[in-house]
């Protein structure tokens, strides 16, 4: 049987064998050498005894024959030892590493189970608006800026805010404590706020439970601020509270037409897109429904999150 028989035939060693070749063509390089160097010598010793007497001659040939057939078949006899060497040698002590660098070159998610990927919900991201240039940045926590959209900015200018019915977007440092959106399951509020809220009977329903959120999203969605008779949708798609210690943002709850909303400073939708890069709010930041969708869905605004607001 021909060596590449026996690669086809045991085609699931063909790695091993594939490994051994190097090695067994120096074993068989060194019998070759062994053999031609015996016979040198041989030769050279025959050549030395052409006058001796033909008995001794015989005698030395037959001792010649008899140790050329002797080394032949020790040869022989040697090569499973070589053999073997090849096998157990070094290449045992390293029989696991070639297993694990076979199942990585065979299966590529074998080194992907353990690789860990990093999920939004779990880092931690801050905000900053530009009011002269209408713009908001997402920067993450290396500092680094992930993304920025056009905004609108309150019809009162860039002055300092002084109350709630100026109509100005404040400037200075504030974070999130109410998330409202279109997909409920997004909404949430801040531990303080339900403390504070829950005492008062008209307030609790709306803070105290999840569905109370989904219920108070859904008022604020049906006011008719301007009158008209229909609900003005002026919150969009979402509506993200924010409060601050120094700056003014507002009562929190309230109600509008017998009906209970929050009422504060906070990034929220526009039904008039017309409204982005303009100054025409009554104080919040305007948000298209793509960027709402961008902050909220991504994980990019959370409970907590860092608001700040420059000129």
């Amino acid at each position: 049987m021909q060596f590449s028989h026996i690669i086809v035939f045991f085609p699931k060693h063909n790695l091993i064998l594939c490994k051994l070749l190097p090695q067994l063509s120096k074993y068989i390089s060194f019998c070759i050498l062994y053999i031609s160097l015996f016979k040198v010598v041989i030769r050279t010793e025959m050549e030395s005894t052409k006058s001796a007497v033909l008995a001794s001659k015989t005698i030395k040939l037959a001792k010649f024959t008899t140790l050329r057939k002797w080394s032949i078949w020790s040869l022989i006899s040697a090569m499973p030892i070589a053999l073997s060497a090849c096998f157990y040698s070094n290449d045992n002590t390293q029989n696991k590493e070639n297993i694990i660098d076979a199942n990585t070159l065979l299966n590529p998610t074998f080194v992907r189970k353990d690789v860990k990927t990093s999920s939004t919900q779990n880092q931690s991201y801050s905000i900053l608006i530009h009011r002269a240039d209408k713009r908001l940045e997402v920067f993450d926590s290396q500092g680094v800026r992930l993304w920025n959209t056009a905004i609108g900015i309150g019809a009162g200018g860039l002055k300092e805010k002084k109350n709630m019915a100026d109509l100005i977007t404040p400037t200075g440092n504030l974070t999130v404590d109410l998330i409202l959106y279109k997909k409920p399951e997004y909404n949430k509020i801040a531990r303080n706020n339900v403390e504070r809220f829950a005492k008062n009977a008209l307030f609790s329903d709306f803070v105290t439970e999840q569905q109370g959120l989904a219920k108070l999203y859904k008022n604020m969605i049906s006011l008719d601020f301007d009158g008209n008779g229909s609900p003005d949708r002026a919150y969009g798609d979402g509506y993200i509270g924010l409060t601050s210690n120094t700056v003014i943002t507002g009562p929190k709850m309230s109600t509008f037409q017998g009906k209970p909303y929050w009422f504060s400073i906070a990034l929220h939708g526009t039904p008039q897109p017309k409204n982005i890069g303009q100054a025409n709010s009554g104080g919040c930041v305007h948000l298209d429904s793509t960027s709402l969708q961008q902050l909220i869905e991504k994980g990019w605004i959370k409970l907590g999150t860092s608001v700040k607001i420059i000129n």
